[in-house]
C-alpha cells in the first residue's frame, strides 16, 4: 500500500505530498510526489485517486466502486482491496509529479478516461474475486446427459473438477 507523511484533510488549498511504496505502481512510484485538496463523497467518483487513513496509517489507492456511503479501494498494484466509508477525512489526488519531471493533470479528459477504464477492469477482478470466494470449496450440481442423475462436484482450488461419490 502505498504510505505518505501526512495527510491535508481540512485543507482548501492544494497540498504536495511525497509518495511511498508500491501499491499504485506503475503510475506512482517511490518518491513520486501528489498533489492534493480536501475531498468530499460529492465530488470523488469511480476512477479517482483518493488519500485516506486506516488504523493510524495513510494510504493513496484508487475508488474502484462506489455503493451508498462506502467506497472499495484498492493499489494499482494490488489483487484485493478494502471498503473504506465516507464518513472520515479523505483528500482527492489532483495532479502527479514524477520522478522524471513530467506532471499529469488528473483532472484533463483523457486521464479520466484513464482512469474510468482502470477502475472497470478492477472492478471486473473484485467481482471476480467475491464470486470465487463464494463458490471456491462449495458443491454445485451436475445434470449428466446419460441417465440425467443429479451428481454432487466438488471444486478444487485449482479448478480440477473430482468427482465425489
Amino acid at each position: 500500500m502505498e504510505k505518505i507523511n501526512f495527510i491535508p484533510f481540512l485543507s482548501k488549498t492544494p497540498t504536495k505530498i511525497n509518495v511511498s511504496g508500491f501499491s499504485m505502481k506503475p503510475f506512482l512510484e517511490e518518491n513520486d510526489r501528489v498533489v492534493v485538496v480536501s475531498a468530499t463523497k460529492e465530488n470523488i467518483d469511480e476512477g479517482d485517486i483518493v488519500v485516506f487513513r486506516r488504523e493510524g496509517r495513510d494510504y493513496v489507492h484508487r475508488v474502484v466502486l462506489i455503493e451508498g456511503e462506502r467506497f472499495y479501494e484498492i493499489g494499482d498494484n494490488q489483487g484485493t482491496g478494502n471498503w473504506e466509508t465516507f464518513n472520515q477525512p479523505l483528500a482527492k489526488v489532483l495532479m502527479v509529479e514524477k520522478n522524471d519531471g513530467r506532471k499529469i493533470d488528473l483532472s484533463e479528459e483523457r486521464q479520466k478516461k484513464l482512469a474510468r477504464k482502470i477502475a472497470s477492469f478492477q472492478k471486473i477482478r473484485y467481482k471476480r474475486f467475491e464470486l470465487k470466494k463464494k463458490i471456491k470449496f462449495k458443491p454445485f450440481l451436475f445434470l449428466t446427459s446419460k441417465y440425467y442423475r443429479i451428481r454432487e462436484f466438488f471444486v478444487k482450488p485449482k479448478g480440477i473438477l473430482e468427482e465425489r461419490n
